[in-house]
């Protein structure tokens, strides 16, 4: 069972793993308004298509199941918070580190909620990048406390030296792979599919 609730701005889920996920409440809603907007006019441009088999209907299908599919991606951005480690997922990549690897977590020179690691790599979460409005309803700021809470209090650790370099990437390195988003690609390849099959019927 998941139980969600809100900090301010910052929408917190939770379930019994203790994994947080940490999202901004207004991305939920942009993200709604979007898939819902553009997507009467899939079903609309289908059911004129099998009226009119013309291109031009699916057309209007294809351009706004790939709105949505952008707009899915973008606003999906969050952060996963585990046991162990913190994953940041961005539109297209994201970038999980454990623990033990954070040497530091806050505000950027543009309010952006930054990661920093032992290893000297930052990782900028795009779900809580800086605004204007953040600078007065802080939810980067909230974020990071979120993800303080969880890191072990330590000194960073120092290795000179190529083979130290080694060392610490492989102790504290963060991983990065393909953010994923089922809902967000199958819009992307039906609205391909669609714009294809359109450009063969011909359209204007």
């Amino acid at each position: 069972m998941t139980v969600h609730r809100e900090s301010g701005e910052v929408l917190i889920g939770r379930n019994k793993a203790e994994r947080e996920v940490l999202r901004r409440r207004s991305s939920l809603i942009i993200l709604g308004v979007v898939v819902v907007m553009p997507g009467i006019f899939v079903p609309l441009g289908l059911l004129s298509f099998l009226d009119e088999p013309k291109g031009d209907h699916l057309a209007i299908a294809a351009f706004s199941l790939g709105c949505i599919a952008l707009v899915w991606r973008i606003m999906g951005a969050k952060v996963v918070l585990t046991v162990d480690t913190m994953i940041v997922v961005n539109p297209v990549f994201s970038y999980e580190v454990g623990y033990h690897g954070v040497w530091r977590v806050g505000g950027d020179s543009r309010g952006t909620l930054t990661v920093w690691t032992f290893t000297d790599e930052e990782i900028s979460s795009f779900g809580f990048s800086g605004s204007i409005l953040d600078h007065f309803v802080r939810t980067s700021d909230r974020a990071a406390e979120r993800i303080q809470r969880r890191l072990p209090v330590k000194k960073r650790e120092v290795r000179k030296g190529e083979r130290g370099r080694r060392e610490l990437e492989e102790k504290y390195g963060v991983r990065r792979s393909i953010s994923r988003a089922w809902g967000a690609d199958a819009c992307a390849l039906t609205s391909m599919v669609l714009w294809i099959w359109a450009g063969v019927l011909g359209i204007g």
